[in-house]
């Protein structure tokens, strides 16, 4: 299985396959060897060179989920590569929206509508799962639509702002 992984306005190829009783794991061409378990619906456990990792992690809306562990949080974006593709084009070519991967509550708002943003610029902070994570632009561009306000609680899929 391949997939485009986006955490923190970077994007990463990720290629996934089940090999000898473990999983085989290339993230952008370099191959690792990774052993998962899950030990409930909401946390994963990996072995990745030697050193365990615990994550919970929920899912969004429109392939987001949301992964925490080590008392750090992040929202990220699952996409198979040709949504990916198809992604890239309408963010060069037209306006991108941002949602809420998950409920939550906007703690911070950096912008105001109607600025100018460079892609991967922080415009808000949005609290769920006990984690902050910040909410970059995906791409330079006007600021067309800031939708929610400092302290405002919101729904998975709820749209946040928009860039142009």
């Amino acid at each position: 299985m391949t997939f485009e992984i986006e955490i923190a306005g970077q994007s990463r190829r990720l290629e996934i396959a089940r090999r000898n009783g473990g999983w085989r794991v290339s993230a952008d061409g370099e191959e690792l060897a990774v052993e998962i378990a899950q030990p409930n619906a909401a946390t994963l456990s990996l072995l990745l060179a030697g050193r365990s990792y615990t994550f919970a992690w929920a899912r969004g809306a429109e392939g987001a989920i949301w992964i925490s562990g080590a008392g750090r949080g992040a929202a990220a974006a699952v996409r198979d590569p040709r949504q990916a593709l198809a992604r890239h084009h309408f963010e060069q070519s037209g306006r991108a929206r941002l949602t809420a991967p998950m409920a939550g509550k906007v703690v911070r708002v950096m912008v105001e509508a109607g600025v100018h943003v460079e892609s991967g610029q922080e415009l808000l902070v949005l609290e769920a799962m006990k984690m902050q994570n910040e909410v970059r632009s995906p791409k330079s561009g006007t600021l067309v639509v800031l939708a929610v306000t400092s302290g405002e609680t919101v729904a998975t899929g709820q749209v946040l702002a928009e860039v142009e």
